[in-house]
């Protein structure tokens, strides 16, 4: 990454926090599915895809603790550790159930939490063009089994208690801030369900 990138230490906190969320989305997407492991001709056994995996998720856990260890307080840093955690978490529920799921998934919300406390901290200083739901949104996915809405899916646990604190979040920005958020919060749902599986449009 550095070869390509440069220091991380140069890189500003939304630069590292958006390489971070690609990485992740990445290796949600592409870096699990056989069929672009064909294409790409690398013949990666089925083990040797999940062992590229752990290390990518390894990697963008090592980025994002030196990212927030510069830059301890930005929630965009926050917010990326958060989904890289449930990620990873869930990829690790799927190649072999582990007893410490459940406190991992905690832990990934606690991250949530503190994104969205930190995004109301600096949120006077933000202009209108600024101001974004991206911490609620993701947080509302993750709830309902997947940061990435697409991958959602029917055998997913709701994490129930976080759905109302997510709502609690947005209303504790108080006043026309919350109304705001709210309003960008319900277009952002209505603009996406068509990314939502079928099975679960009605959880959504």
């Amino acid at each position: 990454i550095e070869r390509v990138f440069g220091s991380l230490d140069g890189l500003g906190p939304k630069t590292l926090a958006e390489l971070v969320q690609t990485m992740r989305a990445n290796l949600a997407g592409v870096w699990r599915d056989p069929a672009t492991q064909e294409d790409q001709k690398t013949r990666r056994r089925q083990k040797d895809i999940q062992a590229e995996v752990q290390r990518g998720y390894a990697v963008a856990g090592t980025v994002i603790d030196r990212a927030l260890a510069a830059h301890p307080d930005d929630w965009r840093l926050f917010l990326a550790r958060a989904c890289v955690r449930h990620d990873e978490n869930d990829y690790q529920r799927e190649i072999d159930k582990q007893s410490d799921f459940a406190p991992r998934r905690a832990a990934a919300f606690e991250d949530f939490h503190r994104a969205a406390e930190r995004y109301a901290a600096v949120l006077p200083e933000l202009d209108d063009a600024e101001q974004t739901t991206k911490v609620h949104e993701f947080w509302f996915y993750a709830a309902l089994g997947a940061c990435d809405l697409a991958r959602v899916d029917h055998d997913q646990s709701v994490a129930e208690g976080e759905l109302a604190l997510v709502r609690q979040a947005i209303e504790n920005l108080g006043g026309e801030a919350a109304e705001h958020h709210a309003d960008l919060f319900a277009n952002a749902l209505v603009t996406r369900i068509s990314s939502v599986a079928p099975a679960v449009k009605y959880r959504y």
